[in-house]
């Protein structure tokens, strides 16, 4: 595939490379026709979501639609004993969770014991437990590792 770049040569080495189906980063696993990348970096829940969508808008922190891609989640988990930070939050309407793209998080199946639960009145953003082997709400301030994600195609 021929493209001339008007820009530096690695975001036009990525752009070839994502237009071929495959993920922008070579520390990416592939799941689902999804590029998933752990970041151990403690961050925000705001800060995460920006180091994701850094690089490119198409990558956001990941969204979780079975649990076959929780399980497969869990296994990317970092050097870690509690959560990893994920992309859904409810910070605009308290109990309706969103994924950073707008769309509508169905999580029923796959919160923890008694979660969400809001302790505090200031757990808004989603996490994967690893303590529970399930998802959490903690709050967006608390620092934890993330995991980006892209679609391939």
């Amino acid at each position: 595939m021929m493209r001339i770049c008007t820009v530096s040569l690695l975001v036009c080495i990525a752009q070839v490379v994502y237009s071929q189906g495959t993920c922008i980063s070579p520390t990416s696993v592939v799941f689902e026709n999804k590029c998933f990348e752990v970041f151990e970096t403690p961050s925000t829940w705001q800060e995460a979501e920006k180091n994701c969508s850094m690089f490119t808008a198409r990558r956001t922190l990941a969204k979780v639609s079975s649990e076959a891609e929780l399980s497969f989640l869990f296994s990317l988990k970092p050097n870690v004993s509690e959560g990893m930070w994920i992309g859904g939050s409810n910070t605009t309407n308290e109990g309706k969770w969103m994924w950073t793209d707008g769309t509508t998080a169905n999580l029923s199946s796959l919160w923890g014991p008694h979660e969400p639960n809001n302790e505090k009145g200031n757990e808004y953003c989603l996490e994967i437990y690893f303590k529970e082997g399930m998802l959490n709400d903690e709050s967006c301030d608390g620092l934890r590792p993330f995991v980006c994600m892209e679609m391939i195609g």
